[in-house]
């Protein structure tokens, strides 16, 4: 009976986490190697040190309203492509998991944007509206906070 209710327990959070992940569609990278360190810093002016790095280009988040018994839910799904910068082709391991952390961090705003319920569906609307043209702010600071996560070190010592 226990291994039963763990095993259903690992099949919901699973599929769970496949709804979520079919939310968040993170396209192939672009992949564009730099023939020196100049090159990589005009193209990731970033502080600190760092021989790889990768921008989020071609970001979206669609959102719309439907009825739910008597109140409004947000339906939305996102869709941002990486664009990876190596000077060392040895970070491409790294620079897999910003990507990662940004899908992560989209999942976990879509799952809160979807969680709030609406009484009217013009304040649904505005909340859906207001989500998609900031869209492009989220994803800076989602940026922000995967290099706080993966570079401590760097800009503590950077300060």
């Amino acid at each position: 009976m226990r291994t039963t209710i763990l095993a259903l327990a690992a099949i919901l959070a699973v599929a769970s986490a496949a709804v979520a992940a079919d939310r968040v569609t993170v396209a192939p990278p672009l992949m564009k190697v730099v023939n020196n360190m100049q090159r990589l810093r005009e193209v990731c002016p970033d502080d600190g040190k760092f021989d790889a790095c990768t921008r989020f280009v071609a970001f979206a988040l669609t959102a719309s309203c439907s009825p739910q018994a008597d109140r409004w839910n947000i339906g939305a799904s996102a869709t941002f492509k990486p664009w990876i910068f190596l000077w060392n082709l040895g970070s491409m391991q790294h620079e897999q998991l910003h990507i990662q952390d940004i899908r992560s961090y989209s999942e976990r705003y879509l799952d809160a944007l979807m969680s709030e319920s609406f009484e009217s569906q013009s304040a649904c609307e505005a909340t859906a509206l207001a989500a998609s043209q900031g869209f492009g702010l989220k994803m800076r600071e989602f940026a922000t906070r995967s290099n706080e996560l993966r570079h401590r070190a760097t800009l503590r010592a950077a300060r």
